[in-house]
């Protein structure tokens, strides 16, 4: 069998402390009844794998003999040169940025070295031993340093944080003692740094409730994984007017058709509402009143409103007039009576001649004297007109004496005589 050479392998250069395949690979000889011998100069290795793993520091001819079933030996020979190398081949620590930022990777070149950065994801390529990355996102970033004979490599990862939201929120106006809530709702793991102009403000809540005296400028700083955003909010304080006070003219409760007025302690800049709604026209430091309702007053001054308490009026309805109706002849004798009824089950009050009558306050009321029966009804402190148009007129008449006889002779006399009787009345 005619075997010949290449079966060691190509010659080759690797780095210090690089270890390498000897041999053909892949082995194309049969793996049955061959056997092989590996030696070396300088001497000192020996092996009978097909493909031993070898790790020279110094450069080395490795030779092969091959010897198949058939006793015939195949020679080939390997040269291993040990390269040198290259110093100071680093990445630099891993790094953390913010986003939009630069870093330099690396460190300075060194002796006769030339660098080649490439990346993942892809698309970064640098010869320069320390150059400035600004990755859009985490990047590893692979160094290979070539001394000439040798290349080695060394990689860093720049991890890459985005800036948190800062939102301090619009600039605004407040009318003191009011608050305002600045910011917005906190997220994830930030972190909420307030501060102030003029000083002495400080929080860490994401929306803090704050209540200046005096127009001031608010500063947010927010914090995540290193990373800072900052933002401003200006909030300017308005004096607001004094709380207004409503006086009254009179009773708060009272009849249809009448009213009250309602006094503003403030002279001017005054807006009325009745029930929550504002009363068109209604501005001036008084108001009459004539309705049912809730009532306050607003005062502006400048910007700033402030509101007083509620004043509540009642207006109470004016009972319908009453109807009498009697149980009886309006008219009889003395000693004899009639009952009157009112249409009001309540509130009554009976009156003769013009004249109210004393405890006489039920539906009902029994005349036994002459004369022009009316009544009024009373609900919540308002009369109805009075029933003079269904007065009841009663008439009681006077019960004759009783009549006496009186005699004009002897009242006994004989068969055929007589007296005169007449009669006599007082």
């Amino acid at each position: 069998m005619n075997e010949h050479g290449g079966w060691a392998g190509k010659d080759t250069t690797i780095c210090g402390g690089q270890a390498i395949t000897l041999g053909r690979l892949p082995l194309t000889l049969p793996a049955d009844g061959h056997t092989y011998s590996w030696t070396s100069n300088p001497a000192g290795f020996t092996s009978s794998d097909a493909n031993p793993e070898v790790v020279p520091i110094v450069n080395t001819n490795y030779y092969l003999v091959i010897t198949d079933p058939m006793g015939c030996i195949t020679h080939d020979t390997i040269n291993v040169m040990v390269g040198v190398s290259p110093t100071n081949v680093n990445a630099g620590p891993d790094k953390i940025i913010c986003s939009g930022s630069t870093i330099q990777i690396g460190t300075p070149a060194t002796g006769g070295n030339t660098y080649s950065w490439s990346s993942d994801p892809a698309g970064y390529t640098s010869t320069i031993a320390n150059p400035v990355v600004n990755p859009v996102t985490t990047t590893s970033y692979v160094l290979a340093v070539n001394s000439g004979t040798c290349i080695a490599k060394d990689t860093v990862v720049v991890t890459v944080n985005q800036y948190p939201v800062a939102d301090a929120g619009p600039d605004r106006m407040v009318c003191s003692p009011n608050g305002t809530q600045l910011g917005i709702a906190g997220g994830g793991n930030n972190i909420y740094n307030w501060t102030s102009n003029p000083a002495g403000y400080t929080s860490t809540s994401s929306n803090p409730l704050v209540f200046p005296t005096v127009t001031t400028t608010y500063y947010l700083v927010v914090i995540n994984s290193g990373c800072s955003s900052y933002d401003t909010v200006l909030v300017t304080v308005s004096a607001a007017p004094p709380v207004p006070i409503i006086t009254a003219s009179g009773p708060l409760s009272f009849c249809t058709g009448g009213s009250v007025i309602l006094t503003s302690s403030a002279i001017s800049n005054n807006q009325w509402y009745l029930n929550g709604v504002a009363i068109t026209g209604a501005i001036n430091q008084s108001l009459t009143v004539t309705q049912t309702g809730i009532y306050i007053v607003r005062a502006t001054l400048g910007t700033c409103n402030t509101f007083s308490a509620i004043t509540t009026v009642t207006v109470n309805p004016i009972p319908a007039t009453p109807t009498i109706t009697a149980g009886g002849a309006v008219s009889f004798c003395a000693g004899g009576n009639v009952v009157l009824t009112s249409s009001a089950a309540s509130g009554n009050q009976w009156y003769k001649d013009g004249a109210a009558i004393g405890g006489a306050t039920n539906q009902t009321y029994s005349a036994s004297q002459s004369g022009s029966y009316t009544v009024k009804v009373t609900a919540a402190g308002c009369s109805s007109a009075s029933s003079a148009s269904n007065a009841i007129i009663i008439t009681v008449s006077s019960i004759p004496a009783t009549p006496s006889i009186t005699t004009g002779g002897s009242v006994s006399f004989c068969n055929g005589g007589n007296v005169i009787n007449g009669i006599k009345t007082e």
